[in-house]
């Protein structure tokens, strides 16, 4: 070291930096870049020959940060000194975060050149992105959850006020009602009651879900047979509403649990019927592209077009208020979904709001 001169020493330093390292020439111009060290080559892709000559923004691309190029460009023309980040272009088009600091280099006073340090800080700003997403999707799932839980509380004691407000007028014996309306008043309760259990039962499946608890009891079945069983539970609202029922099956047969099955179609079903006001309900099974298909169609309020990415996520639901006019905890989607899924299917929809909606489940044939 003592035989080299300081100049030497510092070019060997800079040429050995892994920093990207670049001086661009401030007494021409367009300021040209008068060197390159290495790794800024390795950095962006761009040879020295490449390079030398040009004004750094061969770098720069339509989306790089107009705010933070106005901020070299001042820092230019005060000959001050400055760090940003920008969005920059490799030479194979590759996009890279540029952590780019910019000082000014004089000589005798008068502004000769700038030096521009450069990191490639891609990795950070990526993991930056990741820490910051996942911190927006723990706070949206904290706020659904909060929503949810609003509406499944008013949900549970919904029921509960009909059942514990009809008892007591069954408690005393010396001054009951007439049959007619024990008749009513039992009904009620009943319903009540069938509507509490069917909530509770939502909770433990999605909580089995979570879980990975939820298993299923495999056997051969007939579509015609799931959708005749399910249909019982479901056309006595179907009815109540004055609605047209229709259907068309073509049976066909596949593995699967009857009673899960069951719950899917009386999920759309009864879906259809709650959020159609007049018009029909129709279901339909087919074969197509050799897999099994059960359609659900309505004439009802429909799905607006932001909310159709979310009615198949737990504790998310597509109107809250609408659901709560229709009565029901929002997870039977959510847990339909799993059940397909678990039998190898899928489920998916089309809706236009205000129009009506179409749920399809799909599920493997039995191989006979």
């Amino acid at each position: 070291m003592k035989n080299l001169d300081s100049l030497t020493v510092l070019k060997r330093a800079i040429d050995s930096s892994t920093t990207g390292i670049v001086i661009a020439d401030a007494t021409i111009a367009d300021m040209p870049l008068s060197y390159v060290n290495p790794a800024f080559v390795e950095m962006t892709g761009y040879s020295e020959e490449d390079s030398l000559g040009k004004n750094c923004r061969f770098l720069q691309g339509p989306d790089t940060d107009q705010k933070q190029l106005d901020k070299i460009r001042n820092t230019i023309k005060e000959g001050g000194s400055c760090k940003v980040i920008l969005l920059n272009y490799k030479k194979d088009g590759t996009k890279f975060w540029n952590e780019l600091s910019i000082s000014p280099i004089f000589e005798e006073g008068s502004l000769i050149g700038f030096v521009g340090v450069q990191d490639d800080i891609t990795a950070r700003i990526e993991m930056e992105q990741a820490l910051f997403e996942a911190k927006q999707k723990a706070e949206s799932a904290s706020k659904s959850k909060a929503e949810f839980l609003n509406v499944i509380s008013h949900e549970l004691r919904t029921p509960l006020t009909v059942m514990l407000g009809n008892l007591p007028l069954l408690t005393d014996p010396t001054d009951l009602p007439d049959n007619e309306e024990i008749s009513e008043i039992a009904t009620d309760i009943e319903e009540s009651g069938i509507h509490l259990l069917r909530l509770i039962n939502e909770l433990l499946d999605i909580s089995k879900i979570e879980e990975g608890r939820l298993t299923l009891n495999i056997e051969p079945l007939s579509v015609e047979n799931c959708i005749h069983e399910s249909l019982h539970l479901v056309k006595p609202l179907i009815t109540k509403k004055g609605l047209v029922y229709k259907e068309k099956i073509e049976d066909f047969n596949f593995m699967g649990d009857a009673i899960r099955m069951k719950q899917v179609i009386i999920n759309l079903l009864g879906n259809a019927a709650k959020f159609t006001k007049e018009g029909s309900v129709e279901i339909i099974a087919q074969v197509r592209n050799n897999q099994g298909e059960v359609i659900v169609k309505d004439t009802g309020c429909g799905i607006q077009k932001e909310y159709k990415s979310q009615i198949f996520e737990v504790f998310k639901q597509a109107d809250s208020s609408s659901v709560r006019a229709a009565s029901g905890s929002g997870l039977g989607l959510a847990i339909s979904k799993k059940i397909m899924e678990m039998h190898k299917g899928t489920i998916s929809v089309e809706s236009e709001y205000g129009i009506g909606s179409q749920f399809k489940i799909t599920i493997p044939l039995l191989d006979l």
